[in-house]
């Protein structure tokens, strides 16, 4: 016997002899629930793309994976829409060519979503407000983590004269809590975004909210779906803006399967409270 079939032999015996890993019904659940979440993205992306085909362009761009992005940390991945409106469908290559370069997502030279000063005071009094209203004492929300969080869910619509305008905007940070991580993610959008939000994507089980509204909200929906405790709201403010919020006890991929939740986990009021905050503004264009 060769000294090859030796070492063939010695590791299919180690093989053989190695443990089954456990089994684990939570993690199975949740990425489960993560492959479903991302199919009904796909089928969203997909009825966008059929507009086309009635004089309605539209692009969809999953902006480079951040160091310590929800696949390998603890900031989540850039996420941007561009909805671009063309006035039919027999413009000339060169105009189409023009409108596209109006239509192109800034990036910095590192090839991240390039924001401008509006648009990062905005993300970072986001997330001010979040830690303000969900969790005052501090427990729970990292400030460090909200000064310096470079996490920003943005979309645009455009138009191929004027170029990009702003019209959502979210940021995603964690929540700790018993041992466990969260999160909290807000989206803000103005009446221009006609597409679901990624908060209302995530959940299936949406019901209208009888409750008192806080002063500002003329209307609300939550959704309390989340085996992990987790739970959202979108509101419809009497200013005009839509906004979506959602607490999540496990923070998708940033945790390794069967890790405990979150706790403490802020409520609805709660939310419903943050929602109606001015601190939850557009910003200038």
């Amino acid at each position: 016997m060769t000294d090859l079939d030796q070492l063939t032999d010695r590791l299919r015996e180690l093989g053989q002899r190695a443990p089954y890993p456990a089994p684990d019904p939570g993690g199975d659940i949740r990425r489960g629930r993560a492959a479903l979440r991302r199919s009904h993205v796909r089928r969203a992306a997909g009825v966008t793309t059929a507009l086309a085909a009635v004089g309605v362009a539209a692009a969809s761009l999953a902006g480079p994976m951040w160091p310590g992005s929800d696949e390998t940390g603890l900031q989540p991945a850039d996420r941007a829409t561009v909805a671009i409106p063309t006035p039919n469908s027999t413009a000339s290559s060169s105009g189409s060519s023009s409108a596209a370069n109006k239509c192109k997502i800034p990036r910095t030279p590192e090839g991240r979503i390039a924001m401008t000063p509006a648009e990062a005071s905005a993300l970072t009094t986001y997330r001010e407000a979040a830690a303000a209203v969900l969790d005052p004492s501090g427990k729970h929300l990292d400030r460090r983590e909200i000064k310096r969080s470079e996490s920003m869910q943005p979309a645009w619509t455009c138009d191929p004269k004027t170029g990009l305008r702003l019209i959502a905007l979210g940021t995603t940070i964690g929540w700790r809590g018993g041992g466990g991580l969260g999160s909290v993610r807000v989206e803000v959008a103005s009446a221009e975004k006609h597409e679901p939000l990624q908060v209302v994507l995530n959940h299936s089980d949406w019901v209208t909210y009888r409750g008192q509204l806080p002063a500002g909200v003329r209307s609300a929906r939550v959704a309390n779906d989340n085996e992990d405790g987790g739970h959202a709201v979108v509101a419809e403010r009497s200013d005009g803006l839509t906004i979506a919020l959602e607490v999540a006890g496990v923070w998708s991929n940033n945790v390794a399967p069967g890790s405990p939740a979150a706790t403490d986990l802020p409520g609805i009021g709660a939310l419903l409270t943050l929602a109606a905050s001015p601190q939850l503004t557009f910003p200038e264009s």
